[in-house]
């Protein structure tokens, strides 16, 4: 499998991580999907996007808007600097309504009136997580498998994204997220790290180990761990039988599949640049999606469907939200996921196909 070949960088996504973010709010679908970028000042925002060679770019339409991306990241530290104070979990950016979402436990007591003093601009309150200081989700636990045959097993070796990834001989975990080359030649697989040990732990499809893990983050921006794979085991593809053709930032209004090892999922991307407390510590930079995962589909790919492409945005890290606070069908349910461009910063990789 050393012909895995490297997934190109969406260009336009690459363009707006260097644009200056005070020209800026954002890139997100209209609810006619139609790619929109906001901005509060238009007219220096083409200046600037006229120095770069759009080309080969997608098309998106300027909208103006009335904070950039600077002001809600101002904003969002503001407020969490007093999280603790506010009872506040965690910040992200509401694209859409140009402001900001709070994840907020004690969600019926709490509007975006009591926060105007902080910050003067859109707030909207999400709940979270924890109702009564308890966490709703489960903790994951190891899956006992039955046993199977030798046969079984030598078919096995062929995996692709979604399969089960064990911990141990026969004791399902997660789900194996995407095919990555490191950079120092490595050719692997990628997961979420929570539930994994150090560096050097093993990765098994059954009873058959199948990668030694020699990078992983649980920290900052990213959930992940990259597990060097065997030579006996071949890269089988995406569940849903194609390539993927880019990797991309996710974007509000996304439409996107999550293949995890309990289903394939799908919904839309919500919030985006979201900071704050998760049950296993403080994580920035993260993105939510409207539908839940469940045990087992810790690290399973989040695939967005443009424009008839595969575009990886993410790997899935937790449910972390559900509004049964305030929905008495517990019909609204909230996943997390680290973002494909921050995982591959951080453990030095390129995913492949």
């Amino acid at each position: 499998m050393s012909k895995a070949t490297p997934i190109p960088k969406n260009p336009l996504d690459l363009l707006i991580d260097s644009l200056n973010p005070a020209l800026h709010s954002g890139l997100y679908y209209n609810e006619n999907h139609q790619l929109c970028l906001g901005s509060p000042d238009s007219e220096a925002l083409k200046k600037e996007l006229s120095s770069h060679n759009m080309s080969d770019m997608e098309t998106f339409e300027i909208v103006n808007t009335k904070y950039s991306i600077k002001d809600l990241s101002k904003a969002q530290e503001q407020l969490l600097e007093q999280r603790e104070l506010l009872g506040i979990s965690a910040v992200g950016f509401d694209i859409l309504n140009n402001g900001l979402a709070l994840f907020v436990p004690d969600i019926k007591t709490r509007n975006s009136n009591d926060f105007a003093s902080i910050v003067n601009m859109p707030i909207v309150i999400v709940p979270d997580i924890y109702v009564n200081n308890k966490p709703i989700a489960s903790e994951p636990k190891e899956e006992k498998q039955d046993l199977i045959s030798e046969k079984e097993i030598q078919a096995r070796i062929t995996l692709k994204s979604g399969s089960w990834l064990a911990k141990s001989s026969g004791n399902n975990w997660c789900t194996l997220g995407a095919w990555a080359l490191h950079n120092n030649g490595d050719v692997g697989f990628v997961t979420s790290a929570h539930g994994w040990g150090s560096i050097g732990c093993r990765a098994y499809s059954g009873s058959t180990i199948i990668g030694t893990s020699t990078e992983k983050q649980q920290a900052g921006s990213v959930d992940a761990i990259f597990f060097r794979k065997n030579s006996n085991l071949t890269w089988g593809g995406y569940r849903n039988g194609n390539p993927i053709d880019q990797i991309s930032n996710p974007r509000v209004n996304d439409s996107v599949t999550m293949l995890g090892v309990r289903g394939t999922k799908t919904g839309r991307v919500m919030y985006i640049n979201i900071s704050g407390n998760f049950e296993d510590g403080y994580f920035s930079d993260m993105f939510c999606y409207n539908f839940m995962p469940i045990a087992g589909d810790s690290g399973s790919a989040i695939i967005a469907r443009r424009n008839s492409q595969d575009v990886l945005v993410g790997l899935n890290k937790s449910q972390w939200w559900t509004d049964n606070v305030v929905d008495d069908n517990n019909t609204t349910t909230w996943g997390a996921g680290s973002k494909a461009f921050n995982i591959d910063r951080a453990l030095d990789l390129e995913f492949a196909n």
